[in-house]
């Protein structure tokens, strides 16, 4: 099931989402190691929505909510495409 987000509002804050990478998508191909990271719950932040000249149009590039770390393995950000949304996040403690 594909769900609409609207990542706008959530334009830099920290929002949880599980990773659900793309066996594909047009020429690019999985690095090694990523495929066995599906599922994955991440923290990360919305940075940016992607141009046409970005490698995923029209989705927002996730980076990090850590600055120090990359999100996953050595990438620096991933598409909203290849992610489940969780919900934002909260430093909030449940009783």
């Amino acid at each position: 099931m594909t769900q609409f987000i609207e990542w706008y509002k959530y334009h830099l804050k920290k929002v949880k989402v599980v990773f659900k990478p793309r066996v594909h998508f047009e020429y690019k191909i999985l690095k090694p190691g990523v495929r066995e990271l599906d599922g994955t719950v991440l923290e990360v932040v919305p940075s940016w929505l992607m141009s046409e000249e970005d490698p995923y149009p029209g989705e927002w590039a996730l980076v990090s909510a850590n600055p120090m770390k990359p999100v996953i393995l050595d990438i620096h950000w991933i598409a909203s495409g290849d992610v489940e949304f969780i919900g934002e996040f909260t430093n909030e403690v449940s009783n």
